[in-house]
Order: structure tokens, then sequence, then C-alpha cells
């Protein structure tokens, strides 16, 4: 269990992963309190399956969806049971919410009161509000703003109004965070290295994006959070994954493969850098759910100064 929780959880919030083809660890944010295997018996078919051919990832011969092959299972806190799928890019509705008091009793208009047995959410989490009956707004993601226990949790929602009749859940939007070592490739050269710009490989997404932050020399400094301070900030530092304009870059709409640049020109002893999505990003369903596979990195450096300097 991660050491930020607090009393209002009562379960892990976390799961180590461990990749088998290339050594590494990671973790997921997802709540699990059991894993099983089940043999699936029938072929999924597109008129009873329940995804979208938009959030297919994967192809239709995946062996999550043919017959004879055994998948995982992972129940949760609040009674759900689903499949573990690496190919599908979002999380599964896995809360139900039982009750929700608009406005909130306790905040007001803005917010609203959910009822969820077992959420086991932290303030600041993100969470996609589907298929409630009797709401004006929908379908859509929203951040947790307080916690108040166990089992009910305050949503900033201005735009949710109306009368709950039911059927509302809700899923977990997970985060990307990835980040890098501190790179310096003279290292052994005793000189500092500027980073000038990386070139980033990745898969062609519809709507896909990511910010890229960066650190100098061994600190957590956030370059992005500075240079908005200081009105010095040399672009925005969004990692598009979808083409570009086609009048300017005709072919990316046909490629698999993109190659987008980031500017960074920044110096140190080594540079750093940290990949995750925005508060808009994460709150837009189309880049909050979109596929990030990252193919390649190329840096352009040049060696600075001594570090004895």
């Amino acid at each position: 269990m991660n050491n930020s929780t607090t009393n209002t959880q009562n379960f892990p919030n976390q799961v180590l992963v461990y990749n088998y083809q290339n050594g590494s660890w990671a973790i997921n944010d997802d709540c699990f309190t059991v894993f099983g295997y089940f043999e699936q018996q029938l072929d999924s078919v597109w008129a009873t399956s329940n995804i979208t051919w938009q959030e297919a990832n994967f192809t239709w011969i995946s062996g999550l969806r043919e017959a004879q092959q055994r998948v995982i299972l992972a129940g949760t806190p609040n009674g759900f049971v689903v499949t573990l799928d690496p190919n599908i890019t979002r999380n599964a509705p896995s809360m139900a919410v039982i009750n929700m008091t608009i406005p909130s009793a306790t905040l007001g208009v803005g917010y609203v009161d959910l009822n969820v047995i077992n959420h086991n959410l932290n303030v600041s989490d993100y969470v996609a509000l589907e298929n409630a009956v009797g709401l004006s707004a929908n379908n859509t993601i929203y951040q947790v703003y307080a916690v108040t226990d166990a089992n009910n949790i305050i949503l900033k929602a201005p735009d949710i109004s109306g009368s709950y009749l039911g059927g509302g859940t809700l899923a977990r939007v997970s985060n990307i965070r990835i980040r890098s070592k501190q790179w310096n490739p003279y290292v052994n050269q005793s000189r500092n290295v500027y980073l000038a710009k990386i070139d980033f490989g990745v898969e062609k997404t519809s709507d896909g994006q990511v910010t890229v932050d960066y650190s100098p020399s061994s600190t957590n400094i956030s370059m992005i959070g500075e240079g908005i301070a200081t009105n010095s900030i040399l672009g925005n530092n969004i990692l598009e994954t979808s083409p570009y304009n086609p009048r300017y870059y005709p072919l990316e709409q046909y490629q698999e493969r993109l190659w987008h640049t980031i500017y960074f020109q920044t110096y140190g002893e080594c540079i750093q850098i940290y990949i995750y999505m925005s508060n808009d990003q994460i709150s837009n369903m189309a880049s909050a759910w979109s596929p990030f596979i990252l193919e390649g990195i190329l840096l352009h450096t040049q060696a600075t100064d001594s570090r004895l300097q």
C-alpha cells in the first residue's frame, strides 16, 4: 500500500508489475484484492462486446478475445470482477455510485457528493463518471476534490445538474508517469551537458498528447514551472502523438510511427526528463485514454564546461 494513504483507505492502491521482456518494474495505481484465472470459453463478437471499435487497441485475434485462452481476472473491494487486458488503454468501470447529492450538501453549487462504497480514492485522483441516469453531464472525467470517508467523496463538477436516478459507475483514470535516468553522455570526460532538443518516436494516435518536463543537475526543479513563473518558457513542452497539420506534414496522416521534437535548451551536470499528463490532458477523455507507446528517442546534446569550474 502507498505510504500516502489515509484512514479513509482500507485496501491496497498499488500493483507492482514486472516486465519479463526487459526486466523492468512499474507501479499501477489499481485497487485489487484478489487475482485469479479464467478459461475463455467463447470467442468475442462485436455484437456482445462492451468496448467500441475506437477503444480496441488490439487485433481481433488477440488471445484475450479467443476461445480456449486463459485470462487473468482481478476483483475489487466494490464487488467488480475485471479482465486484465494490456491492450486496453483505459481502466474498467469498477466502482458503483450508490447515491449522488447535487449540489454538494457540504460545499454547495459547483460540487457534487458521491456515495461510493470502498472507493479507496485519494484527493486529486481522477475518475470517469459514466452510465449515470438523470444527469445533465455524463461520460466525463472529474478530479476528486475531497474525501469525506471510506465511502464518500466530493467532486468538483460545475457542469452536473439534475436528479440522479442510478446506474452510475466510476472508473479510475490513471496518469502516465515516466521518469528517465539522469543523462550525461560526457560524464567520462568530466564535462557538463547541454540538451538542445529530443526527437521522440511514438506510435501514432488520433488525439493523444503528453507533457515532457525536465530538471537539470540532479535537482527536482520543474523547468516548465520555472519558465512559466519567469515568463521565459520556450513552447509548452506538449508532445503530440497525433499527426500534425497535413498542410505542413502531409505524410504523417498515413504513417504508423511519428517523430516529434521537444525543445529544452538547458544544461547542467546531467538532465532528467519526466513524462506525464497535465490536468487539462488527463481531464480530456480523448487524450486521457489514448495509447502512449514510445518507440525511440534521439537526444541532441553537446559537451559544455568542465564540472570543476
